[in-house]
């Protein structure tokens, strides 16, 4: 420990040495450890208590910057820590003056800043997210790059905003969670489960098998229904669309998924007893068959039978129409009537 008043000391450390030779002197003294708690003289000297800091500290060789101006109103990088090789910093940090304050995590690529993922605390002013209060958010984004940051926002409401973009909170949300629009998945993840929004609904992928793997799923069901009118088709004895004049019996299945398709096919049998008749359901969008021909005797003359149809059909696109398809194997005869037939959907996921 140098006592040695010296040319250039601060007017602090020349009290210090007159005030320890003062000490000393008197045969009091003080040991290194009392000195190292208060005084740091050169480089492996160690201190304990509090530290106030004015102006700038920097220790890059160790990853760890502290930077401050209290004389400023904006601070650019008030803390930042940085994750480097032995290259040397190729590359300045980002920067940042509109925000009131962050901490900032850099990752070193061995030649430049190449990824800062930032925790920001914002102030009132910034009412680009619809908030009146300050938020905490948290972003990635590349070094210079042009595109948005990927931010994930607490806001002042206590909701939790996930988004590429500031997104306005739904109003009087309180403690809840916001996923803006973005990009699905096209895989499934390594033991996880994915979820996001995209079209304004929820979807999801999993790593389970049979739980939501190997396709993008939805959150939330759908289901609609819709019965025949107008005129009862006579079936003929080569399959075709049961058509009815005025609105027949189909569904538009209206997003990809998987769903369950229900037909009750109401057939009034001819004037000859135990005709065969046969129904299916067929994506007319696709001119594909949704599962096989079911059958039915048709029984007594002038009687009548229903074939039930019921099938899973998955679809990659929005908007195919699901129809039902019947005939008479025996003859030409018999009629499918209107009121009485109908068909429904739910989407599974």
């Amino acid at each position: 420990m140098d006592t040695t008043p010296r040319l250039g000391d601060s007017d602090n450390d020349l009290l210090f040495k007159i005030a320890e030779s003062l000490i000393s002197g008197s045969g009091g003294g003080i040991t290194q450890a009392q000195a190292d708690a208060r005084y740091v003289l050169k480089t492996g000297d160690t201190m304990t208590g509090a530290l106030v800091v004015g102006g700038k500290v920097t220790a890059d060789t160790g990853g760890f910057d502290v930077m401050t101006d209290d004389s400023a109103t904006t601070f650019a990088y008030p803390i930042t820590s940085k994750k480097r090789g032995t290259t040397g910093d190729a590359n300045a940090a980002v920067t940042n003056t509109s925000e009131l304050g962050f901490l900032t995590f850099q990752a070193w690529n061995g030649s430049a800043y190449a990824t800062s993922a930032q925790i920001v605390a914002r102030a009132a002013q910034n009412q680009s997210v619809g908030n009146a209060g300050g938020l905490l958010s948290f972003n990635t984004t590349p070094i210079a790059g042009s595109s948005s940051f990927v931010r994930v926002i607490v806001s002042p409401g206590g909701n939790l905003i996930i988004s590429n973009l500031l997104a306005t909170e739904p109003a009087s949300l309180v403690g809840g969670l916001v996923i803006k629009d973005g990009t699905a998945a096209s895989a499934d993840p390594t033991t996880g489960s994915a979820i996001w929004s995209i079209g304004g609904a929820f979807q999801y992928r999993t790593s389970g098998a049979n739980d939501g793997s190997g396709a993008t799923n939805h959150l939330h069901n759908r289901a609609a229904q819709q019965a025949g009118v107008g005129t009862d088709y006579t079936l003929t004895n080569s399959t075709a669309q049961v058509a009815f004049g005025t609105t027949n019996a189909s569904v538009t299945l209206p997003t990809a998924g998987t769903y369950l398709v229900q037909a009750n096919v109401s057939i009034i049998n001819g004037a000859t007893a135990d005709d065969i008749y046969d129904a299916k359901l067929r994506n007319t969008t696709d001119a594909a068959d949704v599962g096989v021909n079911k059958k039915v005797s048709g029984g007594p003359a002038s009687g009548r039978v229903n074939i039930v149809l019921a099938e899973l059909v998955t679809v990659a696109a929005a908007s195919k129409v699901i129809t039902i398809f019947a005939f008479n194997e025996t003859a030409a005869r018999g009629t499918v009537e209107s009121t009485t037939t109908d068909i429904r959907y739910v989407r599974l996921f």
